[in-house]
């Protein structure tokens, strides 16, 4: 028999099989211990990054200017706010509660002495026209000079 067929020298199967087992459990035992170390660095970051994109957001407020960029290292970070967006029409789930909430503010009696077209353009402007807009921040991270 070969050394090369029967593994080390000396080993059985058994021994063989017993050995690669204890090398799988190892191997996972530092897997895990690896995905919780990136975990708690993942977290680390993204506090990091809420704070630095904070202050940056403070700052582009402060000079109302719409884009704000520092460099440090070999890094260039950019906050852009200039992006404008019209908020979501409500749900269909959130219609009924509007309704009801225009029906309340709303004086019955005035309203129903509305013609049908008014009462229609009322309801669609209550529920569709004061959305107003939200402004949504991008934070992108650039390496300047790329290592060869």
């Amino acid at each position: 028999m070969s050394v090369r067929s029967s593994g080390t020298i000396g080993d059985s199967p058994e021994d063989r099989f017993t050995r690669k087992l204890k090398d799988l459990e190892k191997t996972e035992y530092d897997i895990s211990s690896c995905k919780e170390s990136l975990k708690k660095l993942q977290e680390k970051k993204t506090t990091l990054e809420n704070w630095v994109k904070i202050k940056m957001q403070k700052k582009a407020e402060i000079d109302s200017v719409p884009k704000v960029q520092v460099v440090y290292n070999n890094s260039m970070y950019t906050l852009d706010r200039s992006k404008k967006y019209k908020n979501k029409a409500p749900t269909i789930k959130q219609v009924k509660n509007k309704l009801v909430e225009f029906f309340n503010q709303c004086e019955l009696s005035d309203f129903m002495a509305l013609p049908t077209e008014e009462k229609a353009s009322v309801i669609y402007n209550f529920l569709y026209e004061d959305r107003g807009f939200y402004q949504k921040t991008q934070f992108s991270k650039k390496t300047l000079i790329k290592k060869q």
